[in-house]
């Protein structure tokens, strides 16, 4: 396994890297700490160590007033709950693909895996909805963009949520935005959307131990961002551009999926907030615990009331002497009338600013309801009914469905198997044709027409 270090090496210098630098420099100290190690046992009998079998992280323990969650452990890198909730964890460095792994080396975690576990989960039928754990700092920028889309894509099935429990930067935060909600914890991170890339100079080291490197070939810029040379001004503004234009998709891409203005994620310039300030950066949603994250998605996939909120319909803050510790009820669609003055008898004596946040809060919750059912919308090839569905308030869980109902109606008349990928091709310019069988596998099963 030692025998992958060059590839990793390959992966790791002068490519564009969706990853924060102060997880980007312990893996350049391990990479070289690994060498040394090479080095060593190539004194020995040059055997590798056998491989170790793939490693499933257990799924958390987590309590709901004092009853313990269950979870059906699938041995393919997801769990469901006893709510039918999909655990996925995505952990430490990302790449496009994995391969072979020093045991002592640092852990990695593929687009391609994440991908095909996204794709179990939807066509698995005891999974409602699916929650993405994340812990990663980020990795390659090759292949993040693709999975991005086909999670958006997915969503369309099955909610699909992410929680930064802790670290949800660059590469990895790229694939939460592609969810339709952000949980943070109160000490985890969000942002860092940016692209970096790093060249190693080892000329002067060559030099002072009497080692000079020469390459001979043909064409001028052959020998551009090898080690032993200082990288010239063409191979540096090549890798620039490159550079900014993945760190364009990057921005256009969070963007769009968090309803945002680009230029208002450019604006972070790539910094990384933690807690409620990755909230009022726009870059989350809710700040709980991976508990409270999933307790939420377990009732929205319930059947109970989504929790829309409008303007003429907010939640009060709990009247003085309420039980603390005790959840308030879910928000319906309820007239206003109906709030009693017994409801509100606390509310009237506090400070006006309270209120104030109440609609803020329910204002914001408004703009990302809004902003989700036109993207469901527009996956589903139906950008019209957007504005008919925010008008009526309509429940996101509602709005899929209808969307569902309505695509395969219009499959079933036209007599086809597969779905309009016309949205789909206009993001990535491409077809992602595994989800698309996923996808047109689950609506012909609801025509009971199964293939």
């Amino acid at each position: 396994m030692i025998r992958a270090l060059p590839h990793i090496f390959a992966r790791t210098f002068n490519v564009p890297l969706a990853i924060t630098p102060t997880r980007l420099e312990p893996l350049i100290a391990g990479l070289r700490a690994a060498s040394f190690a090479r080095r060593v046992r190539a004194n020995g009998n040059g055997e590798d160590d056998e491989p170790e079998p793939p490693h499933y992280p257990e799924p958390p323990e987590v309590e709901f007033n004092g009853d313990s969650e269950d979870w059906e452990h699938e041995r393919v890198g997801y769990a469901i709950s006893s709510g039918g909730i999909a655990w996925l964890p995505v952990r430490d460095v990302l790449v496009r693909r994995d391969g072979e792994i020093d045991a002592d080396s640092t852990e990695l975690e593929s687009y391609a895996h994440i991908g095909t576990v996204i794709r179990l989960c939807v066509a698995d039928a005891r999974v409602k909805g699916v929650l993405l754990d994340i812990d990663s700092c980020g990795g390659e920028s090759g292949g993040v963009f693709d999975l991005c889309t086909d999670i958006r894509a997915a969503s369309m099935i099955k909610p699909i949520w992410a929680i930064a429990n802790d670290d949800c930067l660059s590469a990895a935060y790229a694939i939460a935005s592609a969810t339709s909600r952000i949980w943070v914890t109160r000490t985890g991170s969000v942002g860092s959307v940016g692209v970096i890339a790093l060249h190693t100079d080892q000329s002067g080291f060559d030099a002072a131990n009497g080692i000079r490197f020469e390459y001979v070939y043909a064409g001028e810029r052959k020998a551009d961002f090898n080690p032993h040379e200082p990288l010239s001004n063409e191979a540096r503004a090549e890798l620039q551009t490159e550079i900014d234009r993945l760190y364009a998709i990057f921005v256009g891409q969070v963007a769009a999926y968090r309803g945002m203005p680009a230029e208002t994620v450019a604006a972070t310039e790539a910094a990384v907030f933690c807690g409620e300030n990755g909230i009022a950066a726009g870059l989350a949603d809710d700040l709980g615990t991976f508990g409270e994250a999933l307790a939420a998605m377990s009732e929205m996939v319930s059947g109970e009331p989504s929790g829309v909120l409008s303007m003429d319909n907010i939640e009060l803050p709990q009247p003085a002497g309420a039980t603390a510790g005790v959840a308030p009820p879910a928000i319906t669609a309820a007239a206003p009338a109906a709030i009693t003055d017994e409801a509100t008898a606390g509310v009237r004596d506090r400070p006006r600013v309270v209120q104030l946040d109440a609609v803020r809060q329910a204002a914001g919750n408004v703009r990302r309801d809004a902003s989700e059912i036109v993207n469901l919308c527009a996956v589903a090839g139906l950008p019209q009914l957007a504005s008919d569905f925010i008008d009526k308030g309509t429940p996101i869980a509602a709005v899929r469905t209808e969307l569902l109902r309505r695509r395969a109606e219009t499959a079933a008349a036209r007599q086809v198997e597969t779905i309009d990928t016309s949205v789909h091709d206009a993001v990535q310019e491409r077809e992602r044709s595994d989800l698309n069988k996923v996808i047109a596998d689950r609506w012909a099963r609801q025509m009971g027409t199964g293939r």
